[in-house]
This record gives structure tokens, C-alpha cells and sequence, in this order.
């Protein structure tokens, strides 16, 4: 989604620095760092895990669904 405009709105491209897998760990200054893929949600969903703080976007919602 990053290199492509899929909703037709005129974003310009934008390229990865780093790639990922997913479920991959990786560590940046001592840092470690955990994607979590969610296939199904939007293309390319995925969650970030810093120690226990998990960065969702918009699909997880207290007491309801996203």
C-alpha cells in the first residue's frame, strides 16, 4: 500500500526502509520490536509490540470491534 495508490486518492509512492515478516522481531538500539501481521483487516495490517505496548491503528477498540 505504500508503493501504490489503491484507493485512488492521489497519495504520492512511499518506500519501505526496512522489511519485515510477519511475526518478525528485530532490535534497533537495544530496542526490541515485534510486528504482528493481521491479514484480513486492511492489506498489510499489522500491530507493533514495544515490551507490553501494542500499537494497533484502528481495529482494536475497548468493548468493541473496529
Amino acid at each position: 500500500m505504500l508503493e501504490k495508490d489503491p484507493y485512488g486518492m492521489g497519495m504520492p509512492p512511499s518506500f519501505a526502509d526496512v522489511l519485515v515478516k510477519p511475526d518478525e522481531e528485530i532490535e534497533i538500539q537495544g530496542i526490541k520490536i515485534k510486528f504482528h501481521h493481521f491479514p484480513g483487516h486492511t492489506p498489510g495490517c499489522s500491530a507493533i509490540q514495544i515490551d507490553k505496548h501494542l500499537f494497533t491503528g484502528d481495529f482494536i477498540f475497548k468493548g468493541t470491534i473496529g
